[in-house]
């Protein structure tokens, strides 16, 4: 369960709502791990798209199982592949420097879909579709207060947006949860010119996440 107070403010001219996050949450910790392998399992057996074919492993997910924050990205990469763990090429390597450079421990880490697209290609919308009811799963099992959506692939498929420079740093609220949207990681490797903003939106995160308030404007 999870308790939300209110505070109406002003910030300058411009009327705000401060959400305080106060959180209960009652977990039976046996249960949610032996919830989260049981997905495991029903993913390692998964045919529903063609993904399957040329996967060395399933890349399930890595981190604390009762996480307050969940990182979603787009899909495994070579590296993931091989090993079937979540961001550990050069992508993982940027993640895992900001993560530590802001103090944000205590999260959790996880992709659109659970298998290697060739090539590192984005994945199609069927393939997509045929992982979402895994991933939701999961993040029901998990039950994060925040959402950290990296790139425009989950952007796209978990708050109905493209182009992430947009969003980038912007927190939205949706149901119980708070979605953070970020630059992929990845997107620093392909082009250096974005560490800059990637950087940026780390530092927001932490201190949203510190002060544990998130500001949201009022239309």
């Amino acid at each position: 369960m999870k308790v939300y107070g209110l505070q109406m403010v002003s910030w300058g001219a411009i009327p705000v709502k401060v959400i305080l996050i106060n959180e209960i949450k009652i977990l039976d910790e046996s249960e949610v791990k032996r919830k989260l392998e049981e997905l495991k399992s029903q993913i390692e057996q998964c045919k529903k798209c063609p993904l399957h074919k040329e996967r060395t492993n399933i890349v399930f997910g890595r981190g604390d199982e009762h996480a307050q924050v969940m990182f979603i990205g787009e899909a495994p990469g070579a590296e993931e592949d091989k090993t079937g763990e979540p961001f550990v090429g050069r992508a993982g390597k940027i993640l895992e420097l900001f993560l530590k450079q802001n103090d944000i421990t205590g999260y959790y880490i996880s992709n659109i879909v659970k298998c290697r697209p060739p090539k590192n290609r984005v994945p199609y919308g069927n393939e997509v579709k045929a992982c979402l009811t895994y991933l939701n799963k999961q993040i029901e099992i998990i039950n994060p207060k925040f959402i950290v959506i990296l790139g425009n692939t989950a952007l796209k498929y978990m708050l109905n947006r493209w182009n992430i420079s947009l969003w980038n740093g912007k927190v939205e609220r949706k149901g119980e949860r708070f979605y953070f949207m970020l630059l992929h990681p990845a997107s620093a490797v392909h082009d250096p010119r974005n560490y800059p903003n990637l950087k940026e939106g780390f530092a927001t995160l932490a201190k949203l996440l510190k002060e544990k308030k998130v500001i949201i404007m009022r239309s």
